[in-house]
């Protein structure tokens, strides 16, 4: 591959970096989108969640009234048998919570070394390279300046790959937090 092939190359993917971040820069209401619409499944949810709790306390009215019928004793019975089964659903609920919540915690834990240590070797190589370009950098002959060209295209590469790598990053990390958002208002309510 010739300089001039591989200089378009790496010019081709600092305009595709560049064009990322004007997508990102270009449409700052995107993330308000996303919140437009979660507030709008909050809200069909709300009102979904309405009418069960309507039919439920309607379906309650008529038990109690048979209860008290029926009499005090059996009335204590079922407000007991409610109440253990109103305990028992906080305390999943509650462990669920707490228990995604760590799983969260130890999978974001995992991927962040991950994530570091392939940064931090690539940050290593790049320093490599840019130590090798320093020594290089009086060359005068042919076969060391196309070495010193080779070396600069290779340290503007990895720069782009880093900066590349880190605009993904945020990326999936907006994606990830808005669909826990998601699940969490779904299982527990919209967020305050």
């Amino acid at each position: 591959m010739s300089f001039e092939e591989r200089l378009a190359q790496t010019q081709a993917k600092l305009q595709e970096l560049k064009e990322k971040f004007n997508e990102l820069a270009s449409d700052p209401d995107a993330i308000d989108k996303k919140l437009g619409a979660i507030d709008e499944k909050l809200a069909t949810m709300i009102v979904e969640g309405m009418d069960k709790t309507a039919e439920a306390v309607d379906g309650l009215d008529g038990k109690i009234d048979n209860a008290i019928k029926e009499g005090a004793a059996n009335y204590d019975a079922a407000t007991a048998k409610v109440q253990a089964a109103v305990d028992n659903a906080l305390e999943t609920a509650d462990g669920d919570y707490y228990a995604a919540k760590e799983n969260v915690r130890m999978t974001k834990e995992q991927y962040e070394g991950y994530l570091n240590s392939d940064l931090i070797q690539t940050q290593m190589n790049l320093e490599a390279v840019k130590t090798k370009i320093e020594k290089k950098k009086d060359a005068v002959d042919k076969a060391a300046m196309e070495e010193l060209i080779n070396d600069l295209l290779d340290y503007a590469d990895g720069c782009q790959a880093m900066a590349l790598a880190y605009t993904d990053e945020a990326m999936a990390a907006v994606k990830d937090a808005s669909d826990l958002i998601d699940q969490y208002d779904a299982k527990y309510g919209k967020t305050e």
